[in-house]
């Protein structure tokens, strides 16, 4: 009697070594043709993660914004002298030396400018496809190595729904990560493909695989160590061990573009004695906070942090909205799981043995880790956080999607008959839960979207024509801690590029604020002193009152400093708990 893969004690990780034809367990070939891996199952598994993403993404990104380093890439785009391609990624070029160690990011930015002007709608829709791909090339990766289809299809979608590496879904100029993670994905396919291939397409499928993680690396880093674990898997494949290429290539060439961007970035840490104190206090400290905050606050306890943003009764018609679509995902989820699940298997025995299944979730432990040690040069590792700098996170986050399906796939290995029905259960209400933190993560950037088209709007309306050389801080924006970025260092190009003027520029006054006997002081976001003397072109604004304040003098500042007093609303429920 044929013995099927959920019966089999085997790792989900290591495709089966040979074995008599009754005995084997199936490995989905990568070739069309094949009867062997139905075309039509793998298009509905596609059909249900493009559902499910675009449920959780359509629904907002046509009402996002610009928000922080966009505003810089506008100023910089609209007034470049040669508005052809070329031209206007040279200008990027020349203009952002952090950035020249992502090539591909600086094209990918000039591109779209080229294609749509400034059309934040078409930028997000953009991503939002390159994301989808992403996910695609992950399923069919994961289905590449033999994994079943439940879990092929479930990382995908909770990786899509996580709110670890929110920012890549909702900011412009974050973009380029999920473009990374797009090439990434589709070379580990295609290296599985080349350790497959007979040898009249074994050179095509590796010349692929290393083109894709050449441009993976070169358009955002954090993803190049994962190319070992890619290689590893491919590895263990099996059918090809004696042909070494693309596994030694493979990450042979990730490791080589990685060392190169160390050698040119200008963002390397002043103290490069990080691996002598790897193992130091800050390190294991910074670990632990940042392996807590994933797994445990973001991971187990992501349903009810769910539930407390849910019970927010300042944002009742949002909430709506959210549990509305949360239920979608749920039910969709949920249903399309067990029914896969039953194809997996044969009667109602559990999906996969737990020695699988926990190597699942160390697998994703691996590839959490690697995920963040493209940042031990820099000298600490990105905190998890709801803010812009999540964007770090896209590669571990892939780990944290493998951990969260193993982990569960383990605890329903011990419920017998309901194994499968539990597995897709809580697969559905951990995707649900995600979905409304991530949803509440870009209701925010919505909000803070249109409140900074209010203050630019402000703005020009008290100053249509500005005197040369103006100078704008603005003031009262009673920000309040959440995800949702307003102005601060970007006050200025945002300013710049809506005048259409160089010489028009401002700055956000909520940092240290001194006034002195020739100007004002202000100490900006990076805690650098900036100083703007008194004159006629120096102004106040005051964006909850609305006043327009030209600085000339001492009783000018006197009367800002009075009128800038004002009581700001109190930060929502949802804002505190998004606070971290």
């Amino acid at each position: 009697m044929r013995r099927q893969m959920d019966n089999s004690d085997d790792s989900v990780l290591a495709p089966p070594s040979p074995r008599p034809a009754e005995d084997r367990v199936e490995t989905p070939p990568l070739r069309s043709e094949s009867a062997a891996w139905p075309q039509m199952q793998a298009l509905l598994d596609l059909l249900l993660i493009l559902a499910v993403f675009a449920v959780s993404f359509v629904p907002f990104a046509p009402l996002l914004g610009l928000y922080s380093d966009d505003w810089l890439f506008m100023e910089q785009l609209s007034t470049a002298p040669d508005q052809s391609l070329t031209g206007l990624t040279s200008h990027l070029f020349h203009l952002q030396p952090h950035a020249r160690m992502r090539p591909l990011h600086l094209f990918y930015t000039a591109l779209q400018y080229f294609l749509f002007g400034e059309a934040p709608p078409a930028f997000h829709l953009t991503n939002g496809l390159v994301l989808y791909g992403a996910l695609a090339f992950f399923y069919l990766f994961l289905r590449a190595l033999a994994l079943p289809r439940a879990l092929a299809v479930s990382v995908p979608i909770l990786y899509a729904l996580l709110p670890h590496c929110s920012t890549t879904r909702l900011w412009f100029a974050a973009a380029q990560a999920n473009l990374s993670m797009l090439f990434f994905f589709f070379a580990s396919w295609s290296l599985v493909a080349a350790v497959r291939a007979g040898a009249a397409r074994r050179s095509a499928w590796s010349v692929a695989a290393i083109i894709a993680v050449v441009a993976s690396g070169l358009s955002y880093e954090p993803v190049l160590s994962l190319a070992l674990v890619s290689g590893a898997l491919a590895w263990r494949l099996g059918e090809r061990r004696r042909w070494v290429g693309p596994l030694v290539l493979f990450p042979a060439t990730a490791v080589s573009v990685a060392l190169i961007k160390a050698a040119v970035t200008v963002r390397v840490a002043e103290d490069h004695s990080f691996a002598s104190s790897l193992l130091s206090a800050r390190y294991l400290s910074q670990g632990w906070d940042v392996l807590e905050a994933s797994l445990i606050d973001l991971g187990v306890e992501l349903p009810m942090l769910a539930l407390r943003l849910l019970g927010d009764q300042t944002a009742l018609q949002e909430n709506r909205l959210l549990g509305a679509l949360a239920v979608v995902i749920l039910l969709g989820i949920s249903i399309a799981l067990f029914v896969i699940t039953r194809g997996d298997g044969a009667g109602s025995r559990p999906l996969l043995s737990r020695g699988s299944w926990s190597k699942v979730a160390l697998a994703g432990l691996a590839v959490f880790a690697l995920g963040y040690a493209v940042f031990l040069p820099v000298g600490y590792l990105p905190p998890v956080t709801a803010g812009d700098m999540n964007r770090t996170a896209v590669a571990s986050t892939a780990g944290v999607a493998l951990f969260i399906a193993g982990i569960v796939g383990f605890g329903c290995r011990w419920l017998g008959s309901f194994g499968r029905l539990a597995f897709a259960a809580i697969i559905g209400v951990i995707a649900a839960a995600a979905f409304i933190v991530s949803g509440s993560i870009a209701a925010f950037w919505i909000a803070s979207g249109m409140r900074q088209e209010q203050m630019i709007a402000g703005v020009r309306a008290h100053l249509p024509v500005p005197p040369a050389g103006s100078v704008v801080l603005l003031d009262q924006t009673c920000f309040t801690e959440h995800p949702g970025p307003l102005f601060n260092l970007d006050f200025g190009p945002a300013l710049r590029h809506r005048f259409g003027r160089r010489d028009v520029t401002g700055n956000s006054a909520l940092g240290g604020l001194a006034v002195g006997p020739d100007g004002v002081g202000i100490r900006d976001a990076r805690f650098e002193p900036q100083h703007y003397p008194w004159g006629g072109s120096l102004f106040a604004y005051l964006f909850i009152s609305d006043d327009f304040i030209p600085l000339t003098g001492h009783e000018a500042a006197a009367e800002w400093l009075e009128r800038r007093q004002v009581d700001c609303p109190a930060p929502s429920v949802k804002a505190l708990l998004l606070s971290f």
